[in-house]
Order: C-alpha cells, then structure tokens, then sequence
C-alpha cells in the first residue's frame, strides 16, 4: 500500500491505532493533481502517482505529511508540468465554472476532518462534477484554481 508522509509508523500507531494506512487518509491533494495529470493527458501509466508520492514527500509535505500537501507546492509542480494556474476567488459560484480545478475546502462542523482537495471537472446541468470528494453546505472553498495546458 501507499502511505504518504515521513513519519508512517508513528502515524500508524497514535492515528490508525495500527491500521494500515494508505494514501486515502492524508494524500486527497495528490489524488486531485493526478486526476487531473490524466484528463489533460500527462502521466496516465501506472508508476505516476507512486512518483508523484515521492516528489511531494520531498518538496510540499507539510507537518510530514499530516496536513497534506502546501497550496503553493501544488501550484509550482503543475507549473513545472506545463500547466497553466490561475487562482479564482474560492466562492461556490467559482467551482466547476472553467473546465478542470483543483478545489480545497474545508467542513466548517467538523474541523477534525481537515481540508479536503478534489478535483473538479466542469458543470452539468449546472451542478459542479466532483472526482474524489464533494463539498457539503457545511463546508466552505478555502482555494481553486482553474488548470489547463
């Protein structure tokens, strides 16, 4: 399994109560960059997200990876791909309202969950279509940004 963060064991014994963790627990940041990797044709063999894994380890974990990913790390690996970034302001209207984003939010009842990051791919019928979480009436946009090559 995958597990992303410098300190697994630890985390396995005081969080997971020694649980195998994987990169579902701490790692949302990462799933969202590679969903979108792959809809705009970038990495889409099977050795990217462990790579991925390893790059952020290195440049962008934040609290070892407790916390995910640092927004800004985010931004400067897309921008080293040769995607183009452009910050929206983080309102409801903003998500889904350009083709592909990366989403951060936040649940404002439940701190203890943390921030969540998807990736969002357009509207249909108005409505934002989410890859890997979806924002509740509880939570609040804490940063999107609008992707594309």
């Amino acid at each position: 399994y995958l597990c992303y963060g410098s300190e697994k064991t630890l985390w396995q014994k005081w969080i997971a109560k020694d649980t195998p963790l994987t990169a579902a627990f701490n790692a949302c940041e990462l799933i969202a960059i590679q969903n979108a990797l792959i809809i705009l044709g970038i990495d889409r063999d099977a050795s990217a997200f462990p790579k991925l894994i390893t790059h952020f380890e290195k440049k962008g974990i934040v609290l070892s990876g407790y916390f995910g990913t640092a927004p800004r790390a985010i931004k400067k690996y897309l921008l080293s791909r040769n995607v183009i970034v452009e910050k929206l302001a983080p309102t409801f209207e903003n998500i889904g309202s350009t083709a592909l984003q990366i989403v951060m939010y936040q649940n404002t009842k439940k701190l203890k969950d943390g921030i969540h990051t998807i990736c969002v791919v357009g509207k249909k019928e108005g409505a934002p279509l989410y890859i890997n979480g979806k924002p509740t009436e509880d939570s609040v946009p804490l940063l999107i940004y609008n992707i594309h090559k």
